[in-house]
C-alpha cells in the first residue's frame, strides 16, 4: 500500500468519526445537561458544579472519570503536582482542585474542611462520635 492510499484511509477514519461526533452532539448524547445531583446524571455520570456553588446553581453532568479506570489515572498525571488544598461540596478535602475534578467532586472552598462540613455527608460516622 503507497503512502496516498494510506493517507486515504486515515482521512476517512478521521471524517467518520467527526461526523459521528457532530452527529451525537446535535442528538443530545454528547452534551451536558443541568442538574442539582448525580442523581440527575445518566449511570457513570456525576453532577459538577462551578467552584463555590455546590448545588446553589445547577451544575453539569460529566462523565465520572473514577469508573473508567485508565482515564481516571491520566487524569491525574495531566494535573499540576502542586499541593493547594481544597474542600469538595462532598465534604472531602483533596490535595489540589484537579484533584478534586479528577475525583468527580465539585470544589466548595480553598483550604481545609471543616469537622462539620465533613459531618453534614458522613453523618453516621460522626453521630458515632457523641
Amino acid at each position: 500500500m503507497d503512502d496516498s492510499t494510506q493517507l486515504r484511509r486515515a482521512w476517512r477514519y478521521f471524517l467518520t468519526g467527526l461526523i459521528a461526533t457532530v452527529f451525537l452532539l446535535c442528538v443530545g448524547v454528547l452534551a451536558a445537561h443541568a442538574c442539582f445531583s448525580d442523581t440527575d446524571c445518566a449511570p457513570r455520570q456525576v453532577c459538577i458544579f462551578a467552584p463555590g456553588t455546590c448545588g446553589a446553581e445547577p451544575g453539569e453532568c460529566h462523565p465520572n472519570p473514577r469508573l473508567l479506570g485508565p482515564a481516571f489515572v491520566g487524569c491525574l498525571k495531566r494535573c499540576v503536582a502542586v499541593f493547594e488544598p481544597v474542600c469538595t461540596c462532598d465534604g472531602a478535602t483533596w490535595g489540589n482542585a484537579c484533584w478534586a475534578t479528577c475525583g468527580g467532586d465539585s470544589v466548595a472552598h480553598a483550604g481545609y474542611c471543616t469537622t462539620d462540613e465533613w459531618c453534614q455527608n458522613v453523618r453516621t460516622l460522626c453521630s458515632l462520635e457523641e
